[in-house]
């Protein structure tokens, strides 16, 4: 009897909390830009398994090749992906009217704030070996 009772209120508040208009708008985002992570995944499974079972020499780098351009395209600029389709998202469960502007200042206002210097270490032989941001 207790327990149905915790579990009512347990479930109105996480109602209310997944009814919440920025929480919905990043599971929305997140949602609408999975299949490129599961792809992502997928080329990352593929690439350092698979192909290293069945592949090798130049056949396993050309194989290779196109695994890393899959997860170049997908994982290396998902905050590219993600900024403005959470700024589309929280711009139309809001009802602007042109959701696509926030998309474009939200991509915008991802690159105002990424930093512009980047640190190089040197090693005694004069090759970079780690890079600082």
């Amino acid at each position: 009897m207790g327990n149905s009772k915790f579990v009512e209120r347990f479930t109105m508040f996480a109602s209310k909390l997944g009814n919440e208009i920025h929480l919905r708008s990043l599971r929305d985002a997140f949602a609408t830009i999975m299949p490129l992570y599961i792809l992502a995944g997928l080329a990352v499974l593929i690439n350092n398994t698979v192909f290293q079972w069945l592949l090798s020499g130049d056949a396993l780098t050309g194989a290779q090749y196109w695994g890393t351009l899959i997860v170049n395209g997908t994982l290396n600029i998902s905050s590219l992906l993600i900024a403005p389709v959470i700024g589309y998202m929280l711009s139309q469960n809001k009802g602007y009217e042109n959701p696509l502007a926030a998309a474009v200042i939200s991509l915008a206002s991802l690159v105002v704030m990424m930093p512009n210097v980047i640190g190089i270490r040197w090693t005694e032989a004069g090759k970079c070996w780690h890079r600082e941001r």
